[in-house]
């Protein structure tokens, strides 16, 4: 038989009872949105048969006592929004309240947990040993802390793991057979990429974050062992050196992210097998060269961004075949001649940044063929001529600029049918 109580969506004021901890059959109490103040009572951690307990958006505060290893049963602890001086969990989730404090070695006696965060706080010190003996456990995330010293032994304790957020890196992680995500955003170390060979004994692996991590290095050839790999973000790593040929191993790819780094040379040939690839972005680097035509052979690609480059040359026309684009950001760079007339066939594209190259000639009345374009931006460019008509029959445009080109002639009428637009430039 379950016993559960619930006190959901009311306005509680006051204290919760010592007494609460007499019901000893317990096994789910829900307190969530009440205005609760004060502190939990040591009681409560008496209800060993709990499994569920949450207490989350109310105002209680305090520490939460080390007597919360009492509840071996548990599996969900939430104690989310509150004013606790200790840690608070969603699924034991412990995130976004910049604590300074310790965890408690008695979280390792919750033997039932699946799910473990402990992110974006300020917790000090190791952290406890028997985290790591939790068998039961498949997400674990440590990221954005201070605490440190993971054992080398991670993958002894945690056989079905399948998601790790750490901040720091244990050689032994390429034990973990059945890991699918690896996430170490946000984090201050410089060995990041140290991770990348190891990882090639996860033959699960699908997701590999590496972001804003300095890391000062080269992406290693032997990313291209990552064969499961399907999402790969290394944004703001200062990586150096060129985009590896290796990358073009990882058939599985959908999502690649290089962006706000030090990269240069060209972007690789061997990227045309990545059939998947529907994010790629390698915006923001001092990759050079001309449009690399091997991105038209890209039959699922949705969003491209090389802008803030060194790229130069003419636009090919092989784009008119990329109806899969919805965005397209190629501004900031140093593209030249006019831009190509299949641009203008791209009916499905969302998004499309030209700006700041050195496009000229006029524009076409096929502009009038991005129906459902919400951004437009020319700008910066030595476009001449007037702005065609068929402009104003691009209703959805949220956002228009065509400043300081050389453009000439009176604003078209039909700019009057643009009833979505917010922001527009013609200076």
């Amino acid at each position: 038989m379950n016993f559960y109580v619930t006190f959901l969506f009311n306005n509680t004021t006051s204290t919760i009872p010592d007494e609460i901890g007499h019901l000893y059959n317990l096994k789910k109490l829900i307190m969530e949105k009440n205005e609760l103040r004060g502190s939990i009572p040591l009681t409560i951690f008496n209800i060993s048969s709990l499994e569920m307990l949450y207490m989350s958006d109310n105002m209680l505060e305090g520490p939460l006592a080390r007597d919360v290893g009492n509840f071996t049963m548990l599996n969900v602890l939430d104690l989310s929004m509150n004013n606790l001086t200790g840690f608070w969990i969603l699924l034991l989730l412990l995130s976004l309240l910049n604590f300074a404090s310790v965890i408690p070695d008695e979280v390792g006696n919750l033997q039932g947990l699946a799910k473990l965060s402990l992110y974006l706080n300020n917790f000090n010190g190791s952290i406890p040993i028997g985290i790591f003996n939790i068998s039961t456990l498949v997400i674990i995330s440590l990221t954005d802390n201070r605490s440190d010293n993971l054992p080398s032994t991670i993958d002894h304790g945690l056989p079905n793991v399948e998601g790790i957020f750490l901040g720091s890196i244990p050689e032994s992680l390429g034990n973990l057979r059945l890991l699918e995500v690896l996430n170490l955003y946000g984090n201050s170390f410089t060995s990041a990429l140290s991770v990348i060979t190891p990882l090639a004994n996860c033959k699960h692996l699908r997701s590999l974050i590496l972001s804003l991590n300095i890391v000062n290095a080269m992406l290693p050839k032997s990313i291209g062992n990552l064969s499961s790999l399907q999402m790969l973000s290394a944004v703001g790593c200062n990586l150096k050196g060129n985009v590896p040929s290796e990358i073009g191993n990882l058939r599985n790819l959908s999502y690649l992210d290089l962006e706000d780094n030090d990269l240069t040379g060209i972007v690789p040939t061997t990227i045309s097998p990545l059939k998947n690839l529907q994010w790629l972005s390698l915006g923001a680097n001092r990759i050079s060269g001309r449009f690399p035509i091997v991105l038209c052979e890209l039959s699922n690609l949705g969003m491209l961004n090389l802008s803030q480059n060194q790229m130069w040359g003419s636009i090919p026309s092989c784009l008119e075949n990329k109806t899969s684009l919805w965005e397209l950001y190629l501004d900031s760079n140093n593209f030249t001649a006019s831009i190509p007339s299949s641009l203008w066939n791209l009916q499905g594209i969302l998004k499309l940044n030209l700006s700041s190259n050195l496009f000229n000639g006029s524009l076409p009345q096929e502009i009038g063929n991005l129906k459902a374009a919400i951004l437009l931006d020319l700008s910066r460019n030595h476009i001449s001529g007037i702005i065609p008509s068929t402009t104003g029959g691009l209703q959805k445009l949220i956002q228009l600029s065509l400043a300081y080109n050389r453009i000439e002639g009176s604003i078209p009428e039909t700019f009057g049918e643009l009833i979505n637009l917010e922001s527009l430039d013609l200076s």
